[in-house]
């Protein structure tokens, strides 16, 4: 019996309603998430920990807050004592342990002993090389440099260090432009003054500032529909209370 590793589900498995009820709150991305954390669940033996959400969502190239929304709100999976499992996974992951026992005992699983990784390990050495990866990319003066021209400059060497202090730590360089974006709606939204603003070295150093904001998630749109009667492609239109709104034939990606 190969270990190659394929594992069984129900053919009709996308029919089920808690599957069909994420499909409609996060569309096909939330299935991604869902199968690819059903793959793991079967390579660590049934259980994951929420401590390695995080490096999880890099591995499967998400955010945080997508993967733990579909561990804890979407019902599929069972949170306890700071792990998550499924329990019809688990009964599928015990017939094959039990068919893997009896391969092994005829003979047939010779040079399954080579170790291997285990999930936890390669999370960590994919989130080290992504850390690894944005330090070499210059993602620090990257940083900087973005801050200093939507925001403020301040104290060049001593901010570029801090971002890289931060990078190392694997917060990664989208999270920290995303923050910069959710600071600077908020200064265009209270009016505040440019001379009020926070220099550079402030926002990333010892006052953290960057914590006090969440990133802004960027949503990327499909194109209009050319032939929508109801904006006639433009993709915009004006409701009741005079406001221009997105037209329903402009889709999110």
């Amino acid at each position: 019996m190969k270990n190659s590793y394929y594992f069984p589900h129900d053919y009709h498995a996308r029919h089920d309603p808690k599957l069909e009820r994420l499909r409609m709150e996060l569309g096909p991305v939330g299935d991604g998430i869902y199968w690819d954390l059903v793959e793991m669940l079967y390579e660590e033996g049934g259980y994951l920990s929420l401590k390695h959400i995080l490096a999880i969502a890099k591995a499967i190239n998400t955010t945080e807050e997508l993967v733990l929304k579909v561990v804890k709100e979407s019902e599929l999976f069972i949170v306890n004592n700071g792990k998550f499992y499924s329990e019809s996974l688990l009964e599928r992951l015990n017939h094959i342990k039990t068919k893997i026992r009896k391969a092994r005992t005829s003979g047939k699983l010779g040079g399954l002993a080579n170790a291997k990784r285990t999930l936890s390990e390669r999370l960590v050495i994919k989130v080290k090389e992504s850390k690894v990866k944005d330090i070499k990319s210059n993602a620090p003066q990257e940083i900087y440099l973005y801050y200093s021209k939507i925001i403020k400059a301040g104290a060049k060497e001593d901010a570029i260090n801090s971002i890289s202090k931060l990078l190392k730590t694997g917060i990664t360089k989208d999270d920290l432009l995303g923050r910069i974006d959710a600071y600077k709606a908020k200064l265009i939204k209270d009016n505040i003054e440019p001379r009020f603003y926070i220099q550079a070295n402030n926002f990333f150093g010892k006052a953290a500032r960057y914590k006090d904001f969440e990133p802004v998630r960027k949503v990327e749109y499909s194109p209009p529909d050319p032939l929508c009667k109801a904006c006639k492609g433009q993709g915009r239109l004006m409701n009741g209370e005079g406001q221009v709104i997105r037209c329903t034939c402009v889709k999110e990606k």
